[in-house]
């Protein structure tokens, strides 16, 4: 039987104090339970947001991650995934082209993105996490973006799969702004929007 994360499990992973003799079997069983891995995610984003230095105003991702400490949304349905009728979005903006010339530890490190189709406007900003995947040692990334225009739903939800894949990996609603924030191991993925009409897919996201 797969061995049940509780939070006190999951908090010491996170932060590093978790025994030694514990760390395969607990790995294990995040890859067992995508709901304890989805609040790993979630303690390792609050916990950055702490960290953040207060004598300014918080950006607006951040202020969505400390919203989800205390308001969770419910689990998103992503069966609309497959069945809704799909329309790709198309890559207008790729600051990793546009930089290359210029390639720094920087850009290496943080990249953005613009996507169009229609009425419809996503922008993407990627960070490379100091957090690292519990096998390969690989640096996590933070995906975060914002739609915009007028065929924006009032609740929007977004879905990551792997690139070609219709398996959701990971699900997460945006926030009234249009904001939403997940994180990834380093991969190609691909975004789905739920939109009123449909799905809008950011096609081949290469996160890395």
């Amino acid at each position: 039987m797969p061995r049940k994360l509780t939070d006190e499990t999951i908090f010491a992973f996170a932060d590093g104090t978790l025994p030694a003799d514990e760390h395969a079997a607990v790995t294990a069983a995040f890859r067992d339970d995508p709901a304890a891995a989805r609040r790993l995610a979630l303690y390792r984003s609050a916990a950055r947001s702490v960290r953040e230095d207060d004598t300014v105003a918080p950006p607006a991702p951040t202020v969505v991650r400390a919203k989800a400490i205390f308001t969770p949304a419910p689990e998103p349905s992503v069966a609309w995934v497959a069945s809704l009728q799909r329309t790709i979005a198309e890559l207008i903006y790729d600051s990793r082209v546009q930089l290359a010339a210029v390639r720094s530890a920087a850009t290496e490190r943080r990249f953005e993105l613009t996507y169009e189709q229609n009425d419809c406007s996503v922008d993407l900003q990627a960070e490379r996490l100091t957090t690292t995947e519990p096998e390969s040692g690989d640096p996590r990334w933070r995906l975060q973006g914002q739609i915009g225009g007028p065929n924006r739903p009032d609740e929007l939800e977004v879905v990551v799969t792997r690139a070609g894949s219709e398996t959701p990996i990971v699900a997460t609603a945006a926030d009234e702004g249009a904001y939403f924030c997940v994180e990834l191991a380093p991969g190609r993925y691909d975004l789905h929007l739920k939109l009123a009409d449909g799905v809008l897919v950011l096609p081949d996201l290469d996160v890395s």
